[in-house]
C-alpha cells in the first residue's frame, strides 16, 4: 500500500510538475516486469483514476521467492486483481510471458488472469496478452518483446 501510494501520490505529481505531461489517466502507463509488474497492476487497480494502463512482462503471480508454484499465493493473487480490475471502457492492460525458466511457472495464473480480463469486458483492444515462446525471465528476453508492447500502446 505505501509503494503504491508513493507512486500515484507522489511520484506522479512531482513527475507532472517537473516535465510537461498530460493529466489524464488514459495517457499514464505503468510497465515493469516480474514483481514489478505486480506492484504496477495493484498500483493501478487502486488508483484508476490516475493511471490508464500498465505493460507487464512476466508478472510474477506465483508471488513467493522459492521459484515453485503455489496455488493458495497464486489463486489469492489472481483473484484480487480480478475482482478489483479497472473500468475496460478506459484502461487498458498489456501482459506477456515467456515459456522458459521461471516463466514456464506462470502458465496457470496468466491463463486464470487472461479469463478474467476477457469476462470483466477488456477487448483485445484494450486488454492484450501473449506467450513469447523460448524466451525467459530476464532483461534480454524482456527487451525484445519491450517494442511490441510500446507498439501496442501507441496503437502503431
Amino acid at each position: 500500500d505505501d509503494f503504491a501510494s508513493f507512486l500515484a501520490e507522489d511520484l506522479l505529481p512531482r513527475r507532472r510538475k517537473e516535465v510537461i505531461v498530460s493529466t489524464a489517466a488514459e495517457d499514464v502507463y505503468l510497465g515493469v516486469c516480474s514483481m514489478g509488474a505486480l506492484i504496477s497492476c495493484y498500483t493501478w487497480c487502486r488508483y484508476p483514476h490516475l493511471i490508464g494502463g500498465v505493460i507487464m512482462f512476466s508478472t510474477h503471480w506465483i508471488g513467493n521467492f522459492r521459484y515453485e508454484y503455489d496455488p493458495v499465493i497464486a489463486e489469492s493473487m489472481t483473484g484480487w486483481f480480478c475482482s478489483h480490475l479497472p473500468d475496460p471502457a478506459s484502461h487498458e492492460v498489456w501482459m506477456d510471458r515467456g515459456t522458459e525458466g521461471l516463466d514456464s511457472l506462470y502458465t496457470h495464473p496468466q491463463d486464470v488472469i487472461d479469463q478474467c480480463i476477457i469476462s470483466q469486458g477488456f477487448t483485445t483492444q484494450q486488454g492484450y496478452s501473449s506467450v513469447a515462446a523460448g524466451e525467459t525471465h530476464n532483461e534480454p528476453s524482456w527487451s525484445r518483446r519491450f517494442p511490441q508492447a510500446i507498439r501496442w500502446m501507441l496503437r502503431e
